[in-house]
């Protein structure tokens, strides 16, 4: 009933699932370049976590942050 409702209302809309898709990337993007970032830091090699997050999303972030070392990231020069 609730999804009919939804429907009816034009919530899920060809505009509305653009911009969805379109948040779901950049939210994607950015737990990547996060990552990239972090395992640098840490001299971790980031292309596997980078294609693993790259398809699984929030889960391979949840998957790197459990996995990855416990130091605290090398400092690197600017």
């Amino acid at each position: 009933m609730i999804l009919e409702e939804a429907l009816d209302f034009g919530l899920f809309s060809k505009g509305y699932i653009f911009y969805i898709i379109i948040v779901v990337l950049v939210i994607r993007i950015g737990m990547i370049v996060w990552m990239v970032k972090d395992a640098k830091s840490r001299g971790i090699n980031p292309t596997l976590w980078g294609v693993l997050i790259g398809l699984l999303g929030w889960i391979g972030c949840l998957i790197y942050f459990v996995s990855r070392e416990r130091n605290t990231p090398e400092v690197l020069p600017a």
